[in-house]
C-alpha cells in the first residue's frame, strides 16, 4: 500500500534535520521509498513510500519526531476509490 508522509519542522531545526537525513538515509526494513520531495519555501518534506506494514513507515518517521511533526496518510489511486464507489 501507498503511503504519503508530510514532516514539518521549524526553520531553526534545519541543520538538524539535515544532519539526522544524512545519518540515518532513507532505508528502512520493510518500506521501499518511491521518492521524497522537499517544499522550495523550506520545513516540509513529502515522503512517498510502499509497504505492506504502516507500522514500518512509522519507525521510518520517528527518528525525526524530536526535529518536528510528521503525519502519515494512507493513499489508494482514485480508480481504486471509484471502483469502489461505483460497486455500492
Amino acid at each position: 500500500m501507498l503511503f504519503m508522509s508530510v514532516f514539518t519542522y521549524e526553520p531553526d531545526k534545519r541543520d538538524a534535520v539535515i544532519r539526522k537525513r544524512m545519518e540515518i538515509g532513507l532505508d528502512a526494513p520493510g518500506v521501499k521509498v518511491l521518492g521524497q520531495w522537499s517544499y522550495l519555501g523550506l520545513g516540509r518534506v513529502f515522503t512517498l513510500t510502499d509497504t505492506a506494514d504502516p507500522v514500518a513507515v512509522y519507525k521510518m518517521m520517528a527518528p525525526y519526531g524530536n526535529l518536528g511533526k510528521f503525519e502519515i496518510f494512507p493513499l489508494l489511486e482514485t480508480t481504486q476509490v471509484m471502483q469502489f464507489i461505483a460497486a455500492k
